[in-house]
């Protein structure tokens, strides 16, 4: 349940970026801590399940185009 939360957080970067500061933020905790348990979840996609990396991944490699640096940093860290 938190996932769809935090992945609706990263699409607000050009509206509120303490709350995409906040959700990349943990993101980068959960990347890091479950590692293997992201690349085994699916998320629910307009009623499709979609691997949760499939949709990620490109929205943290946009966010490395922000021009905030701390957006740039999480986005880089759940990256690595």
């Amino acid at each position: 349940e938190l996932l769809p939360t935090l992945i609706h957080f990263l699409d607000m970067h050009n509206i509120n970026i303490p709350y995409v500061d906040g959700a990349l933020f943990l993101l980068s905790e959960i990347c890091e801590t479950f590692t293997s348990k992201l690349e085994r979840t699916d998320i629910n996609i307009e009623n499709q399940l979609v691997p949760v990396l499939n949709i990620l991944i490109p929205k943290f490699i946009n966010l490395l185009k922000s021009e905030s640096e701390s957006l740039r940093f999480h986005s880089l860290k759940c990256l690595k």
